[in-house]
């Protein structure tokens, strides 16, 4: 069995989609001032890879917390959308019959390798309409991507993460290290557990047996 991780670290300069609300990270206690380390940690409940509840934009939407922690668990397929500037309905077609029988899409773009970088925020592959809709009517629990948002950075009406939360799937994003796995494999993203969550930090991985 291999364990990979997909989760991008946080830091005090990390990409964020609102630039002004990132995490703050402080060793407040050392080894040798205090005789123990201790960190302080700020955060906002998407910054870094994180998971969208269907509240984070439905005020009917269920939070995190409210759901099993089996929500987050799921066999998951990759799609590669390496050099597509919109991921189309005719496309996912392909996929139709191991969309059916998963419980996550992960959509691999490449896109991680510009963490860090303005251009991450740029021209990421983004579902159109007919895409989303269709993934909504599906049983998958979620998707998942290595990009900055199910939405381009431009959008004003999130259009695409809506479709997708009004049929109650979960959106986890800004993971990583896709390229490493294989077409299927066990995907885990667990979020903290704090009240009326609409998102959260994850620790992503995949599992290949």
């Amino acid at each position: 069995m291999k364990i990979f991780d997909l989760t991008h670290t946080l830091t005090n300069d990390m990409p964020v989609y609102s630039k002004p609300n990132g995490p703050h990270i402080k060793k407040v206690a050392t080894i040798e001032a205090n005789g123990y380390e201790e960190t302080f940690l700020s955060m906002f409940s998407h910054n870094g890879t994180h998971i969208d509840s269907t509240k984070h934009m439905d005020k009917n939407g269920e939070t995190l917390d409210d759901l099993d922690i089996d929500k987050f668990v799921g066999n998951a397929i990759l799609i590669d959308v390496t050099n597509k500037e919109k991921i189309e309905l005719e496309y996912l077609k392909e996929y139709e019959e191991k969309i059916q029988n998963c419980d996550f899409i992960i959509f691999k773009s490449g896109w991680s390798e510009y963490w860090g970088e303005e251009k991450y925020y740029e021209k990421y592959p983004t579902l159109t309409i007919q895409a989303a809709t269709y993934i909504a009517q599906t049983p998958i629990k979620g998707i998942g991507m290595d990009m900055l948002s199910v939405d381009g950075y431009d959008s004003v009406d999130f259009n695409i993460h809506k479709i997708l939360f009004k049929g109650k799937k979960l959106i986890v994003e800004n993971l990583t290290n896709l390229k490493a796995l294989p077409s299927e494999f066990l995907f885990v993203a667990t979020p903290l557990k704090f009240n009326n969550a609409d998102g959260s930090p994850v620790r992503a991985i995949g599992i290949v047996k």
